[in-house]
C-alpha cells in the first residue's frame, strides 16, 4: 500500500500488508490522510510482482501517491504471491487452476479486508488489465474507472 500518508510501503515487504493498513479498519480518527484519498488498485501483470509498478508509483507519477491511496496486488502463483512451489505445509492444498474468477474474489476480499469499498481506478498492464476489467465486470458498483494498458 503506497500513499498511506505515514511513509510509503516498500516493495520489498512481498507484498505483504503492514500492521497499520490492517489496522485502518478499525480507526475511526478522520484526521488520518490516508482515509481521505481516494483508492486506486493495480494489478501486476503476468510474470511481474509489486516491485515492477514501483517507476509508476510514486509521488507525481503516473499513479501518483500524493493523490491517491495506491494498492498494488500481485496475481496468486505469480510474482511474490502464494504458489504451488511455496503453499503452506502438506495438508493444505494450493488449487490445480486458479482463474480470472478465483484472484477477482481473493483480491474483493482483501479490499473488503482493507475497507476499500470502492476504488477511483482498477489500473493494469497486459494481464493487469484483464484483471482490471474483470474487477469491473464483476463488481460494477466498486470501480469508477478502468485504465486497461495493453
Amino acid at each position: 500500500i503506497y500513499g498511506e500518508g505515514g511513509g510509503e510501503e516498500e516493495g520489498d515487504n512481498g507484498g505483504d500488508i503492514d500492521s497499520s493498513s490492517r489496522n485502518n479498519k478499525n480507526n475511526n480518527n478522520n484526521n488520518n490522510n490516508s482515509r481521505k484519498k481516494e483508492t486506486i488498485v493495480a494489478f501486476t501483470s503476468f510474470d511481474a510482482s509489486h516491485s515492477d509498478l514501483e517507476y509508476h508509483v510514486k509521488a507525481g507519477g503516473t499513479l501518483d501517491t500524493d493523490k491517491y491511496r495506491v494498492i498494488v496486488i500481485n496475481h496468486m502463483g505469480n510474482g511474490q504471491s502464494l504458489s504451488p512451489s511455496t503453499a503452506p505445509p502438506p495438508g493444505q492444498r494450493f488449487p490445480a487452476l486458479m482463474t480470472m474468477e478465483d484472484n477477482t474474489r481473493m483480491q474483493t476480499a482483501l479490499l473488503d479486508y482493507l475497507d476499500v469499498p470502492k476504488v477511483a481506478l482498477a489500473y493494469g498492464y497486459s494481464m493487469g488489465a484483464m484483471q482490471s476489467l474483470h474487477l469491473a465486470a464483476l463488481h460494477p458498483e466498486r470501480v469508477e474507472r478502468v485504465a486497461a494498458v495493453a
